[in-house]
Formats: structure tokens, C-alpha cells, sequence
């Protein structure tokens, strides 16, 4: 084979090598950007949420309903979660003004607190923001002393309250979650709490608050606080007022998040970074010690909706509690599909009617019903409509009449209801003097007038006819007439 001068001249440059080279680049960054984009491609909301947590869930906190859960029975620890039954407790028993004061039992209570003095006066509200923002121990005790008198007399209504929620599997032993033994809960549990918890305007606004300041007391300068709810703020505080200071809420334990260059930490969210402040957080707890894991509370609301995640027993030294939460509540916002109820129902239905034994029906209206992406499999399957005919249906009928009534049953339940119309018009079946032709829509009475003035007009030919007769053929008549004709016929003799 022979080869150019310039072919001769590439093959001796190594010109082969160079190509290699060069398609082994293209091929790596091709396999890069494929990575690249498949990392930011479209979250599957359809697939349930991968979390780390051992314990976890997720509810409505509309309906109660839970949309995803993990181990969520399993008994865990539940570190300063347990304020939030605390709270909702001290929010029922005492008004927000009323003024408490200090003794020794809460003087020093240990680890995460304010420094409450002996002696000194607050009132029970911003005992309540110490507790809920800034995970007090000390305030948490102070709140419960004021509702019962005694940390175990406390305990005992927490459990109390806990059984009239529904919850099965919790047992509290003091107000504050320090770490003591026999004191557990589950994630199902303190989500059905902080589900009631909720529904208390005072407790939804102790726990969206970023920051707040006690005043003043008797004992005790300005006391700024910051929530420790980072879904609220999306950043640390600085100082050792901030929950990776290497101090903790719960058991005394040192944690730490570690070193950060990020001047906002972002967690992994569906194979995105996104960041600790979420959109449309309302709350709820944070809770951490080195014998419970990270845990936290989280709440969302957007357009309407309204979602409660639980984390239990993440790393301590991560952002999972987070990374977890934020998961479960985009789930929860986008894991959602419209589906058009009464869209489908059937063109024709058996009425049981013996004069209209088929009707073509429609629906008045359809509706949008929100379904979870997992659920759509289901709802092909599984939803019904019931068709109720309205009694005494009977035609005529007309296209957009009102014949009855259409149910949608899914999942044991009633979703929508709506009117059922007609889609044809129906004459009505003809009886007998329609067959002859009698028009019905006239109705009897025209035919009646009309047969009663003709037989008043044969009534009156017949009189005629019998005044005709009688004057012809009557003898006295006759003789009359006969006179008449005969003395005529005399008086024009008489006058010839």
C-alpha cells in the first residue's frame, strides 16, 4: 500500500497516538457531563424519599394521614423533642402573662438553660420562647413546676396527654428530654404530638419565631435568643449560643458538626445541594445528644398544604437530621398528582327503569383530586363511581337535565359527589291517542272546546230542521196556511 507524502509525514509525527489521546479525552469528559447531568436530572417524587434516619415519618398534618415511614414504631430517646409536649401542656394550663417565680429546683438544672435564679420572675410566656427556641432545660422544669407542682407529678400528665393523643409507645420522665432511664418515644408518637401541638396558635407562634429577647427581671439582665431551628434561619449562631458550639440539649454530651467552608451549610436533597432554610418552614424541634442521635421536628405549609416530618437518631456530627427532614417535606409538596374525578365515568347506564331501561349520562362537573405519585397504579384500579337515578324519573327528558346523583369511591371512602345529566333527549313513550294521532301537547281541553261547539252547531241545524219540518208537514199549520192561500185567492177576485 502506498501513502502520500503528507500521509507519510502524519504516521511518522505519531500522529495515530495524539488521535488516541484526544478520543480518550472526548470519551472522559462525555462520561463527566453524563454523570453531571444525571445528578441534576428531575427528582423522582414517584419513588418513596431515601432517608437516613433509622426512625421516621412523614404526616399531613391536616388529616393525620402518614405518606412515608421508616421504623417509625421503634422506641427511641426523644433529647429536647420532649419540650414540645411540655410546651403544649404549660400553653393549655397557664395564660401567657402570668407570673412565675423562681425557686431552688430550677436553679442550675444543667447543660443547655438560661441561668434562671432563685427568686426571680418571669412570666409564662417567655418562660415558653426560652423552652422552644433556645431548648432551656431550666425553663422546660420551670413551666413544669408551675403546671403541677413537681417534675414527676409533670411526667405523669405528659403521659396522660400522650395515651389521649393516640400515642403508643412513649414515656416521659421529665420535662426537658435529658437523658433518664425508661424515657422514650417513637417517631408516629411525636409526630401526633407536635400534630396537636399545632393546632394551638400560641404554639405555632412560640416555634416561627427566629429570635426574641426576655426582657429584663428582677434578677436578670436582657436575655437575646435565637432559634436553634435552622429550617427557620438556614445558618448557625456564632458564639455558644448556637447548637454545634460542641454543647448539647439533651444529656451533656459534647457534639460537633465539624469544620465548614460553606458560609450557609446545604444538605443533599434528591442528588442537589440545597439549603438548611427551607421555604415555607413553620417549625417545630430540635433535639441532640450523644446517646439519642440528632433529631428534629419539622413543619412546612405552601399553598394550603400542610406537612409534619420526624427524624429520629441521625448522626450527630452531620447535617442528616436536615438533609432527612427537607427530603420528606419536598416529597410531601411535590410527590403529588391532580387527577380529573368523574372524567371517566361510563357514556351509558342501566337506569332500571321499565320505560327508559338505558341513558346516555355524564357529570355536571369533574374534580381535581391531589393523589400521591406512588398511588396512581391504585387509583387506575381501584376507584369506583356509584350511579343514583333520581326516583320517579320518568321521560321526556332533555340533554343537561338532572337525572340523578354520581359518587367516586377510592380507597374505601366517598372522595367527590356530583349531579348526574343527561347526554340525549328522550321523548316520552306514545300511548294510545298518540298512536291515532292526537296531539298531547295540545292537551284535552282544546279538544274539548272544539267538540262542544260542534256539537252546538248540530244542535241548531237540528232544531231548524225540526222547525222546517213541523211547519211543512203539521195539520193545524197546513190549515192555516191553507186559509190563508184560500182567503188571498177571494180578495183578488174581488178586486178583478
Amino acid at each position: 500500500m502506498r501513502f502520500s507524502a503528507l500521509e507519510e509525514a502524519l504516521i511518522k509525527s505519531g500522529f495515530p497516538k495524539l488521535f488516541f489521546i484526544f478520543a480518550m479525552v472526548l470519551i472522559f469528559f462525555a462520561a463527566s457531563f453524563g454523570a453531571s447531568f444525571a445528578a441534576y436530572a428531575a427528582p423522582d417524587y414517584a419513588a418513596p424519599p431515601d432517608v437516613k434516619a433509622p426512625s421516621a415519618i412523614l404526616i399531613d398534618a391536616d388529616t393525620g394521614e402518614a405518606l412515608f415511614e421508616k421504623d417509625a414504631d421503634a422506641p427511641r430517646e426523644p433529647a429536647s423533642l420532649a419540650k414540645v409536649m411540655t410546651a403544649l401542656l404549660a400553653i393549655e394550663a397557664l395564660p401567657a402573662d402570668e407570673a412565675l417565680t423562681m425557686d431552688r429546683e430550677v436553679y442550675n438544672v444543667g447543660d443547655r438553660q438560661i441561668y434562671l435564679q432563685i427568686g426571680e420572675e418571669l412570666t409564662a410566656d417567655e418562660l415558653l420562647y426560652a423552652a422552644l427556641l433556645y431548648s432551656a432545660n431550666d425553663a422546660a422544669v420551670a413551666l413544669a413546676k408551675a403546671v403541677s407542682g413537681s417534675v414527676p407529678d409533670f411526667a405523669g400528665l405528659m403521659n396522660e396527654k400522650a395515651r389521649a393523643l393516640g400515642c403508643k409507645g412513649t414515656n416521659f420522665v421529665n420535662p426537658n428530654g435529658l437523658a433518664a432511664e425508661g424515657q422514650v418515644s417513637t417517631a408516629r408518637d411525636l409526630a401526633l404530638i407536635a400534630r396537636a401541638a399545632l393546632q394551638n396558635e400560641r404554639f405555632r407562634g412560640y416555634v416561627s419565631t427566629v429570635s426574641h429577647t426576655i426582657p429584663a427581671t428582677n434578677r436578670s439582665g436582657e436575655r437575646p435568643l435565637q432559634t436553634l431551628n435552622l429550617l427557620l434561619t438556614g445558618a448557625e449562631e456564632d458564639g455558644d449560643s448556637g447548637e454545634g458550639d460542641g454543647r448539647t440539649e439533651g444529656d451533656g454530651s459534647s457534639v460537633s458538626r465539624g469544620e465548614t467552608d460553606e458560609p450557609s451549610p446545604s444538605v443533599l436533597v434528591y442528588g442537589a445541594r440545597a439549603p438548611l432554610k427551607y421555604d415555607g418552614a413553620t417549625g417545630v424541634k430540635t433535639g441532640r445528644t450523644d446517646t439519642s442521635g440528632a433529631c428534629l421536628i419539622a413543619s412546612a405549609e405552601r399553598d394550603g398544604k400542610s406537612y409534619i416530618a420526624v427524624a429520629l437518631a441521625d448522626e450527630p456530627q452531620t447535617w442528616d437530621e436536615y438533609a432527612d427532614a427537607i427530603t420528606l417535606l419536598e416529597y410531601a409538596f411535590n410527590g403529588t398528582e391532580p387527577v380529573e374525578v368523574f372524567s371517566d365515568v361510563a357514556a351509558e347506564q342501566e337506569t332500571g327503569l321499565e320505560d327508559l331501561p338505558v341513558l346516555k349520562i355524564g357529570a355536571a362537573e369533574t374534580r381535581a383530586l391531589e393523589l400521591r405519585k406512588t398511588r396512581m397504579g391504585e387509583w387506575a384500579a381501584g376507584h369506583t363511581y356509584e350511579y343514583v337515578f333520581d326516583e320517579g324519573l320518568a321521560a321526556p327528558l332533555h340533554t343537561g337535565d338532572v337525572v340523578g346523583k354520581i359518587a367516586c369511591h377510592f380507597d374505601g371512602d366517598i372522595v367527590y359527589e356530583t349531579d348526574m345529566i343527561a347526554l340525549q333527549d328522550v321523548e316520552a313513550k306514545k300511548g294510545f291517542f298518540e298512536s291515532i294521532g292526537f296531539d298531547t301537547q295540545k292537551g284535552f281541553s282544546f279538544y274539548i272546546k272544539a267538540g262542544a261547539a260542534v256539537i252546538v252547531l248540530l244542535v241548531i241545524i237540528l232544531l231548524i230542521a225540526l222547525i222546517r219540518h213541523r211547519y211543512t208537514h203539521d195539520p193545524y199549520v197546513r190549515r192555516v196556511r191553507y186559509g190563508r192561500v184560500t182567503r188571498e185567492i177571494k180578495r183578488v177576485r174581488k178586486m178583478k
